[in-house]
């Protein structure tokens, strides 16, 4: 079952470098129970470090001329690891946003990757959720699933969120405005695709196993000019 927690200001904040060794350092542990309160405890702390991505935004910013970003305006890639990713992602609110698949607003998927996402700046994406029996499901088109547990959340800034891979769904909103989360993705996916759902008939819509990228490779060109104004603003207001 997804794990929302709320911003918690009582700690103290941490060094990336120092965020990031602790993580290696659980290896294939990364995702256990224990860990997952570990890890949301580190990335509270985390929020409490307001320098080191505005001057990662700003670095990139002043060389983007020099190398070639395989990612888009929207989704920064800050660490690789053998057990996980970590990387930032820009969200836009509804007034700007002219394609919302590309940020993947308004419709049900889940991850095929367990995830812990922090929000780091701004108001936050809201997102409805839920979860389903992944051993009950073949990921056919179609098909009757069971949806439960259903909550509803904001990433406002400081709270952080985690996701089972292949059991919790989410439709995330447009956020209010400019706004950037944190996430803590696994690199080994689930043996199940990701899927979309129709959560109004509770049944899978479709499988969207590579697709996701597909969509932020849309955004280097749809929102060229917003990204680069998205990251003054932000630099500005640390």
């Amino acid at each position: 079952m997804a794990k929302y927690n709320e911003k918690n200001t009582q700690c103290k904040p941490i060094a990336f470098d120092e965020f990031v060794s602790i993580l290696e350092s659980q290896k294939e542990a990364l995702f256990s129970p224990e860990n997952i309160e570990v890890n949301t405890q580190l990335l509270q702390r985390l929020f409490l470090n307001r320098e080191f991505l505005v001057k990662f935004l700003c670095d990139e910013t002043l060389e983007q001329d020099d190398k070639v970003n395989t990612y888009t305006y929207q989704v920064y890639l800050l660490t690789v690891s053998d057990y996980f990713v970590i990387r930032a992602n820009v969200w836009l609110p509804e007034s700007v946003t002219t394609d919302k698949n590309v940020f993947s607003y308004g419709f049900a998927h889940d991850h095929n990757f367990d995830l812990l996402t922090l929000g780091y700046f701004g108001s936050g994406y809201e997102t409805l959720l839920c979860e389903y029996d992944n051993s009950e499901t073949t990921g056919m088109p179609g098909e009757q699933v069971e949806l439960s547990n259903f909550q509803r959340v904001r990433l406002s800034e400081g709270s952080v969120l985690f996701m089972q891979n292949s059991k919790d769904v989410h439709i995330q909103y447009p956020s209010k405005d400019l706004s950037i989360s944190l996430n803590i993705m696994g690199t080994v996916p689930s043996e199940k695709p990701q899927l979309k759902f129709d959560v109004e008939n509770k049944m899978i819509a479709k499988s969207l196993t590579g697709t996701i990228e597909q969509h932020y490779q849309k955004l280097y060109h749809l929102y060229e000019e917003q990204g680069r104004k998205s990251i003054c603003e932000l630099a500005e207001s640390c």
